[in-house]
């Protein structure tokens, strides 16, 4: 049925009707995205400061990539996000997009940017963060890639964060970017 729809809809186009739409949708998402963060810059400075670093523990298995994840609130008022309270994995904070970069290969671990995934699981909450404080969070992004059948290759990676938001009540809005960080995946010589 799909070879009749993609020889009625496009004859004469190289590709099939499908796949032509998935590259449609990637592409709106894509644009979406990027006037999202167009937005949220020309919007003046950032409430919200997002920053990541590598959390090397002896409790953790060699291979988990550990993500110590802060928000530090730069505005003059409180502001509230979306945040999940449950396993300590990616998935706690559902308002995360994760992209990792290794050896030319781009990866959109968690997404799509804003879309809410309500686990019966997890308890979604907000959390209030005054001014000049922190909120912090543990992140073990290695679980999502395996159950995505991901397996990164040694080597460095590149990860960086977006915290995406605009859903919740009186909640901080936009897409705030953290820093990029360079981490070594397995065994280092």
């Amino acid at each position: 049925m799909k070879k009749e729809l993609n020889r009625l809809l496009l004859p004469n186009y190289p590709l099939p009707f499908f796949a032509c739409m998935k590259r449609v949708g990637v592409l709106l998402f894509f644009l979406a995205f990027l006037q999202l963060v167009r937005t949220q810059s020309l919007s003046g400075p950032s409430a919200l400061s997002v920053r990541i670093q590598e959390q090397r523990t002896t409790k953790r298995a060699a291979s988990d990539l550990v993500l110590a994840l802060e928000f530090r609130n730069t505005s003059q008022k409180p502001i509230r996000i979306m945040a999940a309270i449950g396993a300590v994995t990616a998935s706690t904070l559902n308002v995360l997009n994760i992209y990792l970069k290794q050896k030319g290969e781009n990866m959109i671990l968690l997404g799509p940017a804003g879309k809410v995934d309500y686990e019966a699981s997890v308890v979604y909450a907000y959390e209030t963060i005054l001014p000049g404080k922190t909120y912090k969070k543990l992140l073990n992004i290695s679980q999502p890639l395996r159950d995505k059948s991901i397996l990164l290759k040694p080597g460095a990676c590149k990860v960086q964060l977006y915290y995406h938001n605009q859903y919740g009540e009186n909640c901080l809005k936009g897409v705030f970017p953290s820093n990029a960080l360079y981490v070594q995946v397995g065994p280092t010589s």
